[in-house]
């Protein structure tokens, strides 16, 4: 069992939407209040979410990669369950981003936020279970307009920011397939997901253009996870994501 930890949390590179276990509206059966009898149910837990590369490119004004583009999301979560087929969410938190480009030979630039309010929305819908197997299918959308905080050319800051932000946001698609042994239920899913930044109130002189958009450059992503959980009241999800993004999150539930 150990080996098997092991392997689903370091097998691929710890390397933006979280997917989460397609098992989720069925993996704890009894709550804090409400028994395993119950029609709905409801949940309080936290996502902490850390994407080391969202790969994106520009899409107006001009053109070019991102070198870097990273995301911190600490978020609180609120769900209903019904039928322990049907569960449906939505988050608060915060958001903050870093992002390097180069616009042109020559130069560098650096932005950074601090962090900012974030909300999202979304779903999982158990759609098959056969004995420890399940498939599910999962959607959701995550929003945030972090104000840029720093902006470095070459290394050193450059100009005044008033207005300057960065408008996030993203929308995902995944299924996934998971299998519970024992007291785990580790999963693999394939997602399609669509991330938008526009960048507004650029300082002159900075980039080619005082605005410009960017957009991630593969549409299609792997997850791969394990939840730990006893089927009542607390279950613990670790997840690592790769081919669009680079990124490792970790989730809580407390049931009620």
């Amino acid at each position: 069992m150990r080996q098997l930890v092991f392997f689903l949390i370091f097998s691929f590179p710890i390397i933006a939407l979280y997917n989460g276990n397609p098992a989720s509206p069925e993996m704890m059966e009894e709550g804090f209040l409400l028994t395993k009898e119950g029609n709905v149910t409801a949940a309080l837990g936290f996502r902490s979410d850390w994407c080391l590369d969202r790969r994106m490119k520009v899409s107006s004004q001009f053109s070019g990669d991102f070198d870097r583009f990273k995301t911190s999301v600490q978020q609180g979560v609120f769900a209903l369950d019904f039928f322990d087929r049907v569960e449906i969410y939505g988050s608060i938190g915060a958001i903050r981003l870093e992002a390097m480009q180069r616009p042109m030979e020559g130069f560098k630039n650096e932005y950074e936020t601090g962090y900012r309010f974030t909300w999202g929305v979304g779903g999982t819908v158990l759609v098959y279970q056969t004995g420890n197997l399940s498939i599910g299918f999962d959607g959701k959308y995550q929003h945030g307009t972090p104000n840029l905080d720093w902006i470095g050319v070459n290394g050193f800051a450059f100009g005044e920011l008033s207005g300057a932000q960065v408008r996030y946001s993203e929308w995902q698609l995944g299924l996934g397939v998971a299998y519970q042994i024992d007291f785990l239920i580790p999963y693999v899913a394939v997602k399609y997901s669509n991330a938008k930044a526009e960048f507004s109130s650029i300082p002159p002189g900075l980039v080619p253009a005082t605005h410009f958009d960017a957009k991630s450059r593969y549409p299609f992503g792997f997850a791969l996870g394990t939840t730990l959980t006893t089927g009542r009241f607390f279950s613990l999800n670790v997840e690592v994501r790769v081919l669009d993004e680079e990124a490792v999150s970790l989730a809580g539930t407390l049931k009620f």
